[in-house]
């Protein structure tokens, strides 16, 4: 849902996609802000401090939050 607020809890999937998002600031403790939901199963747009990027639904569904 957009507008959506969590907390990061924990980073599943392969080491390689962990490091990568960590690198973009997403990390255990770091706060998310949904910012789009794109159509016909597209890429969620969300905010991590001064960082936006967009992640297939698929690695988004890798990202445990806390609401």
């Amino acid at each position: 849902q957009e507008g959506l607020e969590a907390k990061v809890l924990k980073v599943n999937g392969e080491i390689g996609f962990q490091e990568r998002l960590c690198e973009l600031g997403i990390s255990p403790g770091a706060r998310l802000n949904l910012k789009a939901c794109l159509p016909f199963d597209g890429p969620l747009v969300m905010r991590v401090e001064s960082t936006t990027l967009a992640l297939r639904k698929e690695e988004a569904e890798l990202i445990e939050v806390n609401l």
